[in-house]
């Protein structure tokens, strides 16, 4: 039962990671209705640049943090404006390639600065404590925290605020939204952004728990498309429950299968709830629901 505990602890660290991430995937489907296939590395580039950042100039860990979030955003709204927004006229399939190819651009451009060697950042907040039979670290307890956070947040600005309604707007439709005057390329370029932005904060936080590779952008980007797909595409709620059951699955299953075979498990969900219920957990089988 400890061993038990101690993985679904393990389980709501990594899954509330994997939520922050799926819910900016899912903000951009909801405006743009195309799968950005950048994510990923949107969410490796934030772990990157973390650690150049405290390795070449020895800022601290926190400073490091906000600085490599924020430059992931300028990313965002650079490759959002220059690539996403012209692609967004194009068909689903075309715009989908764009971000593909910015996908590849990234995360070459990440293996030839750093090459393929795995890399570690280090935090002040890996002080371990116990709850009961549980042992954590403030930093698992600070992605837990700033998951809830800012998914509540951003959940409560689509919403509740005047961006909220022009973004449902949008992703409604997108030729009314212009008609009363919502700029729908701003919209779309600052969607892109925030959505770069939670998949930035992921990568800066789980930085200090995993070892970074090259390649990290595309298991992340597998694993938020079954997310998002298991949550209901377009439903942000749908996302964060995905992710969260997604993150336990995966560890309370190490306990009776080899690690190896985690990875498989995001699929076997996918296949089953596709079955079961082909909209998704909290999606509809028609329209977007942000």
């Amino acid at each position: 039962m400890d061993i038990v505990l101690q993985q679904a602890a393990n389980g709501l660290v990594l899954g509330m990671s994997y939520a922050l991430v799926a819910t900016g995937l899912t903000l951009v489907f909801g405006v743009l209705r195309m799968m950005n296939l950048s994510h990923g590395e949107l969410y490796m580039l934030g772990a990157y640049i973390l650690s150049a950042l405290m390795q070449y100039l020895g800022l601290p860990y926190v400073v490091g943090c906000v600085l490599s979030v924020l430059l992931v955003a300028l990313i965002g709204y650079f490759f959002g404006m220059t690539v996403v927004q012209p692609a967004s006229h194009l068909e689903p399939i075309n715009a989908m390639l764009a971000t593909f190819g910015v996908s590849t651009l990234l995360s070459n451009l990440v293996l030839l600065i750093f090459k393929a060697t795995p890399r570690m950042v280090s935090s002040p907040f890996q002080v371990v404590f116990q709850i009961g039979p549980v042992f954590l670290t403030i930093q698992k307890l600070i992605v837990v925290g700033m998951g809830l956070l800012l998914n509540l947040g951003v959940y409560l600005v689509i919403h509740h605020t005047t961006f909220g309604k022009m973004i449902w707007a949008i992703s409604e439709q997108r030729t009314a939204a212009e008609i009363v005057g919502i700029d729908t390329k701003r919209m779309h370029n600052l969607a892109f952004t925030m959505g770069a932005v939670l998949a930035a904060i992921s990568g800066v936080l789980v930085s200090a728990l995993y070892s970074l590779a090259p390649n990290m952008g595309s298991g992340i980007m597998t694993k938020c498309f079954a997310i998002v797909v298991l949550g209901g595409l377009g439903s942000i709620p749908g996302a964060i429950i995905g992710g969260l059951l997604l993150g336990l699955a995966e560890s309370l299953f190490t306990i009776i299968i080899p690690s190896q075979w985690t990875p498989a498990i995001a699929f076997v969900l996918l296949i089953v709830l596709l079955i079961l219920k082909p909209e998704g957990l909290i999606g509809k089988s028609k329209g977007v629901k942000l």
